[in-house]
């Protein structure tokens, strides 16, 4: 079925792997061959273990799909006739324990191997078991795909049972007491009968015989029931034996006769017997030990190890010439403080040390090889278990920041006051007097009256004078023309609840990908990829690092971070990434997350052109206007009609047929496919009706609950049935939109019914009963008129059933090849938390918290994450507010600010992190200063043309306009924010002068003029919302820099703001921040500000940076004095 191959690894040294061949001649025609290269490919994916083997690479699309593993030189017999256990206790000490440890693993995993035995075990080079072959491995949490074949029949005797019922996990325990007695006994085993020869010459406890005898037992149900119960008894046994063995038990150690005397010499002690017996009182009560490392390389030295005690550190050795005791090679005084604290992550062994000579009868060389696997096995576990220790704290770090945010958001979000609104489709627009610093794009708000929520929805824009709510759900021409928009937790709590499951998913090992957990905690143990040669692109001027970046996402065997600054064409990159994967692998399936519409939209809207035949699938609701209208047929509403228009028309056909071939009218098929589907929607509209009318019924109930609650002041009663008052709205809202929705079917099957002839009018008229009458009518005739009507009721039937329920949306998931939402937005498809998604694509990951991202993570195999640690982190400046909560939870700024991908760039190997250089968005001299002051110099700017074309209004594509001697340039307090006069009175004139430039060059210009603080943005809004009719070749948009991350601009301006005595900068200290502030404009770049403030404010102080660049580049940047005009 397969073929080894020994091969060398290009990515580490040329080290020796074995590759694993699928036989190509059997591949394409065998199932069964397919299935095992499946599972174990799966399993080793899964498994990371000491005992087990590890799996460096794998393509299952190669002809022949191969996998390429560690190499592993010796065999089970090898070993065996060489080092074979004289009994029980070395057996299960050297290789009996480590390999049920493995098994236990895997179980913990919910994989049974199966195929346990002696030809499926191989040792490395310092003698450790490892389990290899998977093929037949059971998934037990994971049920077989549909018309997978089954393995469990393929069986090795005598190392599985004849019978074991339905206990699949037993049968490990089965094969390792097999295992144990061929190891013991010394002879092969070929049939069960020698088997049962061996378990009675068992020459080893009687205790162990008895768990054997248990495991090997004949009726299923008296065996273990898996290797946990099988290593607990085990265990149990050698408890036992070590505690009956007592004193007698101990490892000897010794000492150079100039190790003691040097250790004297360091004491001051000049009698060496007394500094002999400090040392042996000292190595007897209180020796820890470690292995010795280089002190260069940190490389195990062979044979040597670093003893501590309570006063002393050691060096010792295995004794050369009989090798039954440790060595004492030097000694000296442990005067550091960490000493104690350290010594608890040394190994000490369950028995005593003696500072003696080895008694004649005791086997001093065997306790020393033991000693040397069980500190070889104590390092393994120990730092397994310092690794799960930080990787909990971390997890339960992210879990409190969830509750966190719940304990927030549900209590300190201030509402938005609003004088009046304008409704525009799906977006309402406020006028608002003030606006909360708290206030973020996609942030959940309502409009509620005396309880009733009458429209809800996600901020979609906002100025310091306006916010647009998208509605998602309400009757948004009902509102009072004053009110205000109150923070919605419902939509809060869903979301959080989302990340929560995602969490929990990772934590427990229930994630598509259990080992995403170990790559999470510890990104340096990702494995890197191992890139391919040459493809066909299917970009024109596709950049090379580009090409590097997606030829590593395809060799990405865990994860891949590819930073991508502003203007480097990430949507580019991705769209090529996804075109490849589903030229590779056409079966493939791409979950493509974003944090915004408009970054997922540019990319779908590149692949629709590019790769028409790609089944997308665009997770918004059917009216969302914030979805591109490229892009809208895509969507999951769009989809699902398609999909019933098809199957309605391919049901029609195939009864057609069967129509003809009994010999049925084909009027009478159209008339009874019409009735059917008038029948099944109006039974449909019936129970939403009826839904409907129960839903107020419970609606008044609830009302009259609230007020009895408020006359009683129950505070209790109050929140929980205003709580369930909300919840049946809710419903109602839903069940409005089905009616609306069910309505409209309705009326169009009715109008297809009347279609048809007279008879077709009347029931188009007719009610539910007296259309299922009719075709029980039907029903009643000739044996053909009963079969195509029954078949035509069984499709109106999957209609009505099937065409809404979870399963149609999962199938829609599940045939799709590319499925793209943002990341938590896709999660609303009923049933895609449980689909499973090949590679799991995120655009802008600097913007998502490390929980977001693990919602769409979490149902992926490999991920690929696309952002720029440089930009801003997710906001979470109003979560910061209070530090006795924040205390409270365990929590610090740091928790909220590094996001997933600040941790897997600190930590992953190089190798799995790729950059994109080649910058196309800004002219040449603003793309390089952004380079030199926030890329150390990588980026290269391509752009030919340098911007120069506004000289009389821009003297450079980098200019400065210093407000150092304009009078009032200092800023002033505002409503808790900053403003400055004299920068906003500077900006208005300035683009009037370039307005004038610009239309005498017939050019028409986009100008965004950005702000650090909410303060200067109304003040930029008083100053330049009368300039709009005037500017008429401007496009003019001002905001603040977080508002306006991923967008651009022709000309960006950038208001500085700050300027006083004390030298404070504020948090334009954030190099982030400034970074996109200052690479927003594709063809120039304006600063308004005081330059000698920002040279000599404190530091941290990103705008020095910029002014050395700007004092160092006269040809493409100037520093120009500002002044009011007439002045």
């Amino acid at each position: 079925m397969a073929e080894i191959r020994k091969g060398a690894d290009v990515q580490d040294g040329l080290k020796t792997v074995a590759v694993k061949f699928v036989k190509s001649s059997r591949v394409r025609d065998d199932r069964i061959v397919r299935e095992a290269f499946a599972r174990e490919l799966a399993a080793l994916q899964a498994l990371e273990h000491p005992n087990i083997v590890k799996i460096i690479d794998f393509d299952p699309h190669h002809d022949p799909p191969y996998m390429v593993l560690e190499w592993l030189e010796n065999d089970f017999s090898g070993w065996l006739a060489t080092t074979p256990p004289r009994d029980w206790g070395e057996f299960y000490e050297r290789i009996g324990r480590p390999l049920l440890d493995a098994l236990l693993y895997a179980l913990t995993k919910g994989i049974v191997h199966r195929d346990f035995k002696p030809g499926n075990i191989l040792f490395d080079d310092q003698g450790a078991p490892k389990i290899t072959d998977f093929g037949i491995a059971k998934f037990l949490a994971t049920p077989p795909a549909p018309g997978a074949p089954t393995l469990a029949q393929y069986k090795s005797e005598p190392y599985a049972p004849f019978d074991e019922g339905n206990a699949q996990a037993a049968r490990d325990a089965y094969s390792f007491a097999v295992l144990a007695l061929r190891c013991l006994s010394g002879t092969d085993f070929t049939a069960h009968e020698h088997v049962g020869k061996a378990l009675e010459g068992f020459a080893g406890p009687a205790e162990v015989r008895d768990v054997l005898r248990r495991a090997l037992a004949a009726n299923p149900a008296d065996r273990f029931r898996d290797v946990v119960e099988l290593q607990t008894a085990l265990d149990a046994v050698r408890t036992r034996e070590r505690a009956a063995e007592g004193s007698t038990l101990a490892c000897y150690v010794s000492a150079l006769p100039q190790a003691v005397a040097k250790l004297c010499e360091r004491l001051d002690q000049s009698d060496e017997r007394r500094g002999r017996a400090l040392l042996a009182r000292d190595v007897c009560e209180s020796l820890v030990l470690f292995f010795w490392r280089e002190r260069e390389t940190g490389r195990k030295v062979p044979h040597q190890f670093l003893g501590r005690t309570a006063q002393f550190k050691l060096h010792l050795g295995i004794d050369s010439r009989l090798g039954d005791h440790l060595v004492v090679l030097s000694a000296w005084p442990d005067e550091s403080v960490e000493g104690e604290a350290h010594s608890e992550y040394g190994f000490r062994p369950p028995f005593p040390f003696a500072f003696d000579r080895v008694p004649a009868g005791v086997d001093g060389v065997a306790m020393v090889r033991w000693l040397v696997d069980a500190l070889e096995q104590h390092e393994i576990d120990d730092a397994d278990a310092r690794r799960d220790r930080k990787g909990e704290e971390l997890l339960k770090e992210w879990s409190n920041t969830l509750r966190f945010r719940q304990t927030v958001e549900d209590g300190r979000y201030a509402p938005i006051p609003y004088s009046s609104y304008r409704v525009e489709g799906n977006r309402i627009y406020f006028a608002v007097t003030s606006l909360p610093d708290t206030v973020v794009i996609e942030q959940p708000r309502i409009v509620r009256r005396d309880q009733r929520t009458l429209a809800s929805g996600v901020v979609d824009e906002f100025t310091p004078s306006m916010v647009a709510l998208w509605v998602e759900r309400g009757v948004s021409d009902s509102l009072p023309d004053q009110g205000q928009i109150v923070f919605d937790n419902r939509a809060s709590r869903i979301a959080l609840d989302r990340q929560k499951g995602a969490l929990d998913a990772v934590r427990y090992g229930r994630s598509v990908r259990p080992a995403l957990r170990d790559v999470i905690l510890d990104p340096s143990r990702a494995r890197p990829p191992n890139v391919g040669g040459d493809l066909k692109w299917e970009q024109s001027d596709f950049d090379d690092d580009k090409k590097t970046a997606v030829k590593m996402a395809l060799a990405a065997v865990d994860v891949l971070v590819v930073q991508g600054p502003p203007g480097t064409g990430k949507t580019r990159f991705i769209t090529e990434l996804v075109v490849q994967l589903l030229r590779q692998s056409p079966e493939c399936k791409v979950l493509l997350t974003s944090q915004t519409h408009v970054a997922l939209d540019n990319a779908l809207e590149r692949l629709h052109v590019l790769e028409p035949s790609a089944r997308i699938l665009r997770v918004a609701q059917r009216d969302d206007d914030r979805v591109s209208p490229k892009i809208r047929d895509l969507t999951i509403d769009h989809v699902a009609t398609r999909w019933r228009e098809d199957v309605a028309k391919a049901s029609e056909a195939f009864l057609s047929a069967i129509a003809k071939e009994l010999g049925v009218n084909r009027q009478d098929i159209a008339m009874g496919m019409s009735a059917g589907r008038l029948r099944v929607e109006s039974a449909e509209f019936d129970r939403v009706k009826a839904r409907l009318a129960e839903c107020e019924r419970r609606i008044d109930e609830l009302e009259r609950g609230v007020k009895v609650a408020q006359a009683g002041h129950v505070a209790d009663g109050y929140h929980e049935t205003t709580e369930a008052l909300e919840e049946v709205r809710d419903e109602v809202r839903n069940l409005l939109e089905q009616r609306k929705t069910v309505g409209a079917r309705r009326r169009d099957a009715a109008r297809r019914l009347a279609a048809i002839g007279e008879l077709g009018r009347q029931l188009a008229e007719a009610t539910t009963v007296d259309l299922a009458e009719w075709e029980r009518g039907l029903l009643a005739g000739s044996d053909a008129d009963r079969k195509v009507h029954a078949l035509i009721r069984l499709a109106e039937e999957w209609q009505l059933r099937f065409s809404s329920s979870r399963e149609f949306y999962a199938a829609m998931v599940a045939t799709s090849s590319v499925v793209a939402g943002t990341c938590l937005g896709f999660a609303r498809v009923p049933g895609i938390l449980s689909a499973e998604f090949d590679v799991c694509i995120v655009d802008e990951a600097s913007k998502a918290t490390a929980t977001e991202l693990l919602v769409p993570l979490s149902r992926a195999k490999r991920w690929i994450l696309v952002g720029d640690t440089q930009q801003l982190p997710p906001f979470v400046e109003d979560l910061l507010e209070d530090p006795k909560l924040l205390d409270e939870y365990g929590l610090d700024r740091e928790s909220f600010q590094t996001t997933l991908l600040d941790r897997f760039v600190a930590s992953l190997p190089p190798a799995c992190v790729a950059s994109l250089t080649t910058q196309h968005r800004m002219v040449r001299p603003i793309g390089n200063l952004i380079s030199t002051c926030f890329y150390d110099g990588k980026l290269k700017s391509v752009r030919e043309d340098d911007g120069r074309t506004l000289a009389a209004a821009l003297p450079s594509p980098v200019t400065w306009f210093t407000t150092a001697k304009l009078p009032g340039r200092h800023e002033t307090a505002s409503n808790g924010s900053i403003k400055n006069l004299a920068e906003a009175r500077f900006i208005g004139q300035w683009l009037r002068r370039l307005n004038f430039i610009a239309k005498a060059a017939s050019r028409q210009l986009r100008v965004a003029v950005i702000t650090g603080y909410a303060g200067q943005c109304i003040e930029l809004e008083r100053a330049l919302a009368h300039l709009q009719k005037d500017v008429t070749a401007l496009s003019l948009e001002w905001n603040t820099v977080d508002a306006f991350q991923g967008r651009e601009a022709d000309i960006c301006v950038y208001s500085v703001t700050r300027s006083n005595d004390r030298g404070q900068i504020g948090f334009l200290r954030d190099a982030r921040r400034m970074n996109v502030a200052l690479s927003r404009g594709r063809q120039g770049l304006v600063i308004v500000g005081d330059h000698v403030f920002c040279r000599s404010a404190r530091s941290p102080n990103p705008l020095r940076n910029v002014l050395e660049y700007i004092d160092a580049h006269p040809a493409d940047c100037s520093i120009e004095e500002a002044h009011y005009e007439g002045r």
